[in-house]
């Protein structure tokens, strides 16, 4: 997940969930526990602060900021997928995910369903 547009002088924040479900309300927060999630992007973008230490990721030379995106690679998809902003600025921001095709018997479909709704399987 990434801004539509980057540019000098202007402070942005994206925090955004993707999930199995939509999620229930605006306080749902980021939760590797949370077995309806399965990755998380993290933007931040400031023009007051100086560029960073050359060792962090910075979004450009001009300003500062960091950029980190997580998927947990060990997620069947079989259904809807739901993008969340949390805490975000109002912006336009694009979205990218590659998935790859993958075949299941009925049995594991099911037990993949289960697991999405973060149900116990036991």
């Amino acid at each position: 997940m990434w801004p539509e547009q980057v540019s000098t002088g202007q402070s942005r924040t994206c925090n955004a969930i993707l999930s199995y479900a939509a999620l229930p309300n605006a306080n749902t927060q980021m939760d590797a526990g949370d077995n309806t999630q399965l990755g998380w992007s993290f933007y931040s973008q400031s023009a007051s602060i100086p560029a960073p230490n050359p060792q962090v990721p910075s979004v450009a030379p001009s300003y500062s900021g960091f950029f980190n995106q997580l998927i947990d690679p060990d997620h069947i998809i079989n259904r809807d997928l739901f993008i969340s902003l949390r805490n975000s600025t109002d912006s336009t921001y694009n979205y990218m995910v590659v998935c790859e095709f993958m075949e299941l018997t009925d049995d594991e479909a099911i037990v993949t369903i289960i697991k999405e709704n973060s149900q116990s399987i036991e």
